[in-house]
């Protein structure tokens, strides 16, 4: 199954949350993809300090403070799937 706590838990085994600079050559492919992940970090800080880790999907989904998530989101993936 493929939900929300999956996902967080990926980029925390990988480090994306606490340190996505060292994925660099590794998972990412420079640091501008890197530093992307900066945004995207602080909008799921803000949601976690607010509603801490226990909501479902479905909760997160409808709190305002998501669409900071989603809209970080969108931009990372942009940067993600630039060729440059």
């Amino acid at each position: 199954m493929d939900n929300f706590t999956m996902q967080i838990n990926a980029l925390d085994d990988l480090q994306m949350r606490e340190f996505p600079h060292g994925a660099v050559g590794d998972v990412l492919r420079n640091t501008r993809e890197a530093d992307a992940f900066g945004p995207l970090n602080e909008a799921l800080q803000n949601l976690f300090d607010k509603f801490g880790t226990e909501l479902s999907d479905r909760e997160y989904l409808n709190l305002a403070e998501w669409i900071p998530v989603v809209t970080e989101a969108k931009e990372l993936l942009a940067v993600l799937l630039d060729k440059q």
